[in-house]
């Protein structure tokens, strides 16, 4: 029996004329050629072999539909081009605030905001509005080889719902660089929405390792909270407890990318 996820899902590619295909468990998007998998909550805990999946393989899970339905459905419409493109060559890049970037990402990203030392927004020529922001984190020394380099975390990077930013990334990743010429920058993507190839194409490499991460879902808001996190606060917690509020909830966790730049 098919669930009323699924069928939200689907009236929603039916309403943007969005062709499509069944495919076993998957759909398969004809203009993005790609695959989305649709996980509801009573199959959370089930056995799920994600290299068995179709190659480029969106998982969207019930919760992300339920808490962040929006950005969910602006994803979509960027994958098969039902968006407004904006080319990064036709925007300013600004240093803006901790608040501002913030605010950008609880709109426009599905873990929402973060603390960040170094912020950036794109910003339209046209319009005067942020089309992207990406964030970076203070340096931390990281021992690779027989180096010591200077290593910064790449923590966001988001396009305003409805927009495409051709060269976003780039333009913003550039500026930081220029002006704080890091010796490393490593970065994450959830995999269970991308493969990273954005950041391969501005020269990442993937590094081998990738964890699973668990989180139990709110019952009640359907927000995430990590397993870590709600031990670390509630120190012990009883499986009724957590039958009772939560849903338990396993990802593929985050795919790790590293560039290294010349160190003189």
């Amino acid at each position: 029996m098919e669930t009323l996820f699924s069928l939200e899902f689907r009236r929603f590619l039916d309403d943007n004329k969005i062709s499509y295909s069944l495919e076993k468990d998957f759909l398969y998007i004809v203009k993005g050629d790609f695959y989305v998998k649709l996980v509801p909550f009573e199959d959370y805990l089930s056995v799920i072999r994600y290299d068995s999946y179709p190659r480029k393989t969106l998982i969207i899970h019930q919760d992300r539909w339920l808490c962040k339905q929006k950005i969910v459905k602006s994803i979509i419409l960027a994958k098969v081009g039902i968006v407004e493109t904006v080319f990064a060559r036709n925007c300013i890049v600004e240093k803006i605030d901790k608040a501002t970037a913030k605010g950008f990402y609880n709109t426009n990203h599905l873990i929402g905001g973060v603390n960040a030392k170094f912020n950036y927004g794109l910003k339209s020529k046209y319009n005067g509005l942020f089309v992207a922001v990406a964030s970076f984190s203070l340096p931390r020394v990281m021992k690779r080889e027989e180096l010591s380099l200077k290593s910064y975390e790449w923590v966001r990077y988001a396009n305003a719902k409805g927009v495409r930013v051709s060269g976003g990334m780039g333009k913003l990743l550039t500026h930081f660089v220029n002006e704080v010429s890091p010796e490393e920058i490593m970065t994450y993507c959830d995999a269970d929405w991308s493969s990273g190839n954005s950041y391969i194409k501005l020269g990442f490499t993937q590094q081998p390792t990738r964890k699973d991460l668990d989180y139990l879902v709110d019952k009640n808001n359907f927000e995430r909270i990590s397993i870590k996190k709600i031990r670390r606060d509630l120190k012990e917690i009883s499986p009724d407890f957590i039958n009772e509020n939560y849903y338990q909830l396993i990802t593929q966790g985050n795919l790790k990318f590293l560039k290294r730049f010349l160190i003189c």
